[in-house]
Formats: C-alpha cells, structure tokens, sequence
C-alpha cells in the first residue's frame, strides 16, 4: 500500500495474470450459451455443505438476492428476466429456481445450458469444483449485472474484474463506506447482512472476518 502498487502493478499483474487457457475457453462456451438471453443478471450462490453458516448461509443469500433483484427492477429501464446462478449444488440452484419462479424470472445454469452439449457437458462434469468455478468466471464477469457473497474470493475477483478500469476504486467507493475495522482481522457493516456496490456489480457483505485490505 505504502509503495503504491495497489493503483498501479496490482492492476497489471491481475490482466497478465490469467486462469488456465483450456478452462477459459468451456467457460467462453457456456458464456455463448447464455449470452443469447441478455440482458442477464449473474449471481453467485455458496449454497454447498462447506460453506460457513456465519458467512451469509444460502437462504439468507437468497432473500437479500430477491430483495435486490426487486430494487434493479424498480432503477433501471432494462427488462432483465433471465438469471444465471452459480452454485455448485444442483439443489440449492432449483431452490432458488422455484422462490423466483413467481416473480416471472427464468434461471438458467451450467448444467441446463449444456444439457443439449455432451462434449462439452462431459469437459464440465470432469473438472474439480475450483476449476468449475474458474468455468464460470467470464460468464459471471461479464453478465449484466452481478449478485455475489462478500465472503466468497470468487465474488470479490469478479467484482474487481467488472469495476477493474473505474476512475475510483470499487471497495473503497461503495463497499468499506459505513464499516468501521473493529480489529485487525475483522470488519463490521452496519446493517449486516446486507448487498452494497453499484448499479451493476453488487455484493453481500457480513460482519466478521476481512484480512484484505485491498482486493484481490
């Protein structure tokens, strides 16, 4: 921070510094796939066993997800209906499929969208699930607009890819403003649990554990 690097090497060696070549392209595939229902909003859900209940646990991300989905439609003059969520549990996914169902939204995700794939359904279902989520990192990076979990370094690096090239800096702009650090490894939000960011590329944000001062 001192020697300035956050504003200056730190963005350079995130764009040289890329995922693996043959993952990026099945997540280019699955990119192409949903690209055809755009405008689309892109959500990241931890929904799976190992995620920490005191993080945001998957219900809780779902009602704060709805209650924005609610505040996009009502600020902005896009007809957005089509969602893709990332999650590594199918489960979690139709969850959330059928809590937004009434409200007309159609939710798509990668095994939906590659069902009519095998090859490429096949090149999906062999991957670890870091490498599942590496998958998913240009389709959520480039969607729309993006719902993700502050807790989540996969949402954080989205989040910094999306607003990467912004005159100001995205955390320091819309996410720390109204936090305070109430020691040296945690943050505490007011209002906790609840989404912060921009129009665009929001995040939910929970009191607790924040060990980076900057992001990524």
């Amino acid at each position: 921070t001192a020697s300035l690097e956050v504003d200056t090497i730190r963005k350079e060696l995130f764009k040289v510094l890329t995922y693996n070549a043959d993952i990026l392209r099945l997540g280019a595939d699955i990119f192409s796939l949903i690209d055809h229902y755009a405008p689309f909003i892109g959500i990241h859900l931890r929904g799976e066993r190992d995620w920490p209940p005191f993080y945001g646990d998957a219900d809780k991300q779902m009602e704060l997800y709805t209650e924005d989905l609610d505040r996009l439609q009502n600020t902005t003059a896009e007809n957005v209906r089509n969602i893709y969520i990332s999650c590594g549990d199918q489960n979690a996914i139709e969850s959330f499929r059928q809590k937004l169902e009434p409200l007309n939204y159609i939710v798509h995700d990668k095994w939906t969208l590659l069902a009519k794939y095998p090859d490429l359904h096949a090149k999906m279902e062999n991957l670890t699930f870091d490498q599942k989520g590496i998958a998913e990192y240009t389709t959520l990076s480039s969607s729309d607009y993006f719902l993700g979990v502050g807790m989540s370094t996969l949402s954080l690096l989205i989040a910094y890819e999306r607003t990467i090239d912004e005159e100001s800096e995205y955390f320091e702009k819309y996410i720390h403003p109204n936090s305070i650090r109430s020691s040296q490894l945690d943050r505490q939000y007011t209002g906790s649990p609840l989404m912060k960011g921009n129009e665009r590329t929001r995040l939910l944000m929970v009191s607790g554990s924040d060990i980076l001062d900057r992001y990524p």
